[in-house]
C-alpha cells in the first residue's frame, strides 16, 4: 500500500518541477519587460530634462 502511494507521489513531483520549469521563462520576460519599461522611463525622463535645460 505504502509503495502505491510513493508510486503515485513520483509523478505529480515531476509534473510540478515541469510546470515551475515552464514557469520560469514567463516570468523571466515578464521581468525583462518590467526592467526595459522602466529604463525606457528614466532614459525618457533625461530626455525632457535635457530638453528644458537646452531651451
Amino acid at each position: 500500500m505504502s509503495s502505491d502511494s510513493a508510486a503515485l507521489s513520483l509523478p505529480k513531483r515531476r509534473d510540478m518541477v515541469l510546470a515551475q520549469i515552464t514557469v520560469l521563462p514567463v516570468i523571466l520576460n515578464s521581468f525583462q519587460d518590467l526592467l526595459d519599461y522602466c529604463s525606457q522611463d528614466m532614459f525618457t525622463q533625461d530626455q525632457r530634462d535635457a530638453e528644458m535645460n537646452s531651451a
